[in-house]
């Protein structure tokens, strides 16, 4: 009985956890840095401001979450093509098409969100349960899947992945800022020459 009663207190956690996050990004778009505040989030989530302390301490923390929280879609579709068809080097491929394609479809809410953005990046090392380890969780176990087959030559696939989504972030970053006429396609095609080439004739 008390499992149960554990189980149902969690689900509702993360049932009110996904409704706060998904009512401040709205409160975001909607009204963007300057008139974003708790009060809101919690009017908009329908609970009261003390419930969403409970959850997130303050502004700078909700922030935090809800960089993670727009990461989310990304990480899924980046699994989604890992346990799917295809091999090593077509799924690399596949990833930086859609980090980039994501990055540009999302480019206001990125760019509003930037200095929080740039601030996960930069704590993104120290914590482990973050998008950024998550992403790299995901390049290394198809690093390793690729040596297996020979796709790839033998690496340290952990610390390789550190650097591709490193790259990848800076990729995102770029399309995010930049006022380039350089495509999403050219971007992509750079970045995986770069990696799956090399710069050496």
């Amino acid at each position: 009985m008390q499992d149960k009663k554990s189980e149902r207190k969690k689900m509702l956690e993360e049932l009110t956890r996904k409704t706060i996050l998904t009512s401040a990004t709205s409160v975001f778009v909607e009204q963007g840095m300057q008139k974003f505040t708790m009060e809101k989030v919690a009017a908009h989530a329908g609970i009261a401001k003390g419930t969403l302390y409970l959850y997130y301490k303050n502004k700078g923390e909700l922030l935090s979450a809800v960089v993670n929280y727009c990461f989310s879609p990304l990480e899924k579709e980046f699994e989604k093509v890992f346990n799917g068809q295809g091999n090593a080097v077509v799924k690399i491929e596949t990833y930086v098409a859609l980090a980039a394609n994501y990055a540009e479809k999302n480019k206001n809410l990125f760019y509003d969100l930037r200095s929080t953005l740039y601030g996960s990046f930069a704590q993104k090392l120290t914590d482990q349960d973050s998008w950024f380890w998550r992403l790299v969780d995901i390049f290394a176990r198809t690093f390793d899947e690729g040596v297996a087959t020979k796709q790839l030559r033998p690496m340290n696939s952990k610390k390789m992945a550190c650097y591709f989504v490193d790259s990848l972030c800076s990729l995102m970053v770029h399309r995010i800022l930049s006022t380039t006429e350089a495509s999403v396609e050219d971007d992509v095609r750079e970045l995986l020459g770069l990696y799956l080439s090399g710069l050496a004739v």
